[in-house]
């Protein structure tokens, strides 16, 4: 049951961009926050859910594009250098 969980589609899309998410949640976060109080929502309820659904969107989207231009170039480029490293004899 677990490993079935574990092999769907959406928890592997995030599990790619584990560290991305990791990196930029908290800066989501603080943003939404002032924007939160910047738009003066003052009601628990309200301000909860602005808080909750803005900080996950604005994260998965921050995550992708870090994800996708910067993350997978480096990890093409580790590989190319390993490509290299091999091709020339010791």
């Amino acid at each position: 049951l677990f490993a079935k969980a574990a092999n769907a589609r959406p928890l592997q899309w995030i599990g790619s961009m584990a560290y991305s998410i990791y990196l930029s949640h908290m800066i989501v976060l603080i943003l939404v926050l002032r924007a939160v109080q910047a738009l003066g929502i003052s009601r628990p309820w309200p301000q909860l859910a602005v808080l909750v659904c803005a900080t996950l969107a604005g994260t998965l989207i921050i995550s992708r594009l870090s994800y996708v231009f910067i993350e997978l170039p480096f990890h093409q480029y580790g590989r190319n250098i390993g490509q290299r490293t091999e091709a020339v004899p010791a």
